[in-house]
């Protein structure tokens, strides 16, 4: 567990302001599985060292009265994904293993995926998912090539923060896992607004388990 000194807590403070700032809302859902994950990772008592710093620096939460259902700025998730990152001294691969622990934990996103009857069919519906969680930007479906075993998707969204784009890969990369029933799933992130393009672009690769 990192300490987090007050150089740190005064960057995080800056940087949970400035994301506050960036409209948009999304589901309650978003945040709650990622108290899911992070209980899983860390415990109940990381949990706890969450909201303790979050209050410190200013935006208390009680993040066992979190819902599914409501609408929150997305500035939340955010925010408590990165005092978690700081508190527990996360790596890339840790807020990868986020993004793909918010969809294991998660039974709503179960049972969301239980409703697409073939991957080209959930890969046609990203939109209609996206814009049941966000009330901003947008997920477009670019290519889906079944030969080559990969398809294209595309996000349109805020600057929220580089952290976002690694949980999403993990995110996809799980979701991926329900949708082809396999463990065998790549993903990268060949476009990014923080390296100058104009949007997010992921490409998922799959192959048949042996």
């Amino acid at each position: 567990m990192a300490v987090v000194d007050e150089k740190t807590k005064e960057e995080l403070k800056k940087e949970i302001a400035r994301l506050m700032k960036i409209p948009g809302k999304s589901r309650t859902a978003i945040l709650r599985s990622h108290i899911i994950a992070i209980r899983f990772k860390e415990g109940e008592e990381g949990v706890r060292k969450v909201e303790e710093l979050m209050k410190e620096l200013g935006y208390p939460i009680n993040l066992s009265k979190i819902g599914v259902f409501g609408w929150e700025k997305d500035s939340w998730p955010i925010a408590v994904g990165l005092v978690a990152a700081k508190i527990f001294g996360w790596t890339d691969k840790d807020i990868f293993e986020l993004g793909e622990l918010a969809v294991k934990r998660s039974l709503l996103a179960k049972i969301t995926l239980r409703h697409f009857l073939s991957p080209k069919k959930a890969f046609k519906e990203a939109p209609r998912l996206w814009k049941k969680y966000y009330n901003f930007g947008k997920l477009e479906p670019v290519e889906f090539n079944e030969k080559e075993k990969y398809l294209v998707l595309r996000t349109i969204r805020p600057r929220f923060h580089p952290s976002v784009c690694i949980y999403q890969r993990g995110y996809l990369a799980q979701i991926a896992k329900f949708v082809f029933g396999t463990e065998k799933i790549k993903v990268e992130e060949t476009k990014c607004e923080f390296r100058g393009d104009p949007y997010h672009e992921y490409v998922i690769h799959w192959s048949e388990e042996s």
